[in-house]
């Protein structure tokens, strides 16, 4: 009696460790997470809040990028108001990569 008792007990055991060892399920990223697949640390969908493809004054004020905010005539090369997909890449490309910085 105390044997099957012990052997369903040790049973139970590694029925409840095996479900413990399963792979952690994938978690969503948190909203506002940077994207290193494209390199768009922006994410451009998150700023563009009315989605027309291009980032207004409006929406980079609203918005947490405080090197936007700050260089915005700058990344704004034609002087529209708006900051376009093109313009954030190739105001990124003059940027020097910093050392230490996972790339």
């Amino acid at each position: 009696m105390k044997k099957t008792l012990l052997t369903l007990v040790a049973l139970a055991t590694l029925a409840t460790v095996s479900a413990y060892a399963q792979a952690p399920a994938t978690t969503a990223k948190p909203a506002g997470a940077a994207t290193k697949k494209g390199g768009d640390k922006d994410n451009f969908k998150e700023i563009d809040k009315d989605n027309d493809g291009k980032i207004s004054k409006a929406e980079v004020e609203g918005s947490d990028r405080k090197h936007l905010k700050k260089n915005f005539a700058t990344i704004d090369t034609n002087a529209d108001g708006f900051i376009t997909k093109e313009e954030l890449k190739a105001y990124k490309a003059t940027k020097p990569k910093k050392e230490g910085k996972k790339q």
